[in-house]
């Protein structure tokens, strides 16, 4: 196997892993007023500790501005929802599937996704183009 294919997959793997790990804290502490908060600001961080953002061409510190901007928008976006839905979006459940979420989820989070990957590269493109930072600049 080809030692960057090797890289690449412990990459996902160390971030899927992240994840997981975050999944297992909300199950098990969602009824905590501020430790899923702190587990997730911990998780946060030290993904930002193991993933290797050079290998992967990544911009570590554009990278974290936009995941905190996506983390402050995203509940800021959910909660103009829920406002404007008098707490209707709120009542997870759908008839369709037997899932435990409304399908609106599923388009929204691919967006959220979307905004993620497109809001990384604009950030990059105006903060190289504005001499901010250097094409290539990892700035860790």
């Amino acid at each position: 196997m080809n030692n960057n294919l090797i890289k690449i997959m412990i990459q996902v793997v160390l971030v899927n892993t992240i994840i997981l790990l975050n999944m297992l804290n909300v199950i098990k502490n969602w009824n905590k007023k501020w430790i899923p908060f702190i587990l997730a600001v911990v998780l946060f961080a030290v993904l930002f500790l193991i993933v290797d953002f050079e290998f992967l061409g990544i911009n570590k510190k554009i990278m974290f501005l936009i995941t905190v901007a996506v983390g402050l928008g995203g509940p800021l976006m959910e909660t103009i929802i829920i406002h404007f839905t008098n707490q209707g979006s709120w009542k997870y459940g759908n008839p369709s599937f037997n899932w435990y979420v409304p399908l609106d989820l599923l388009p929204g989070y691919s967006l959220l996704g979307f905004g993620i990957i497109i809001g990384y590269f604009v950030l990059k493109k105006i903060l190289v183009e504005g001499n901010i930072i250097k094409e290539g600049s990892n700035l860790v």
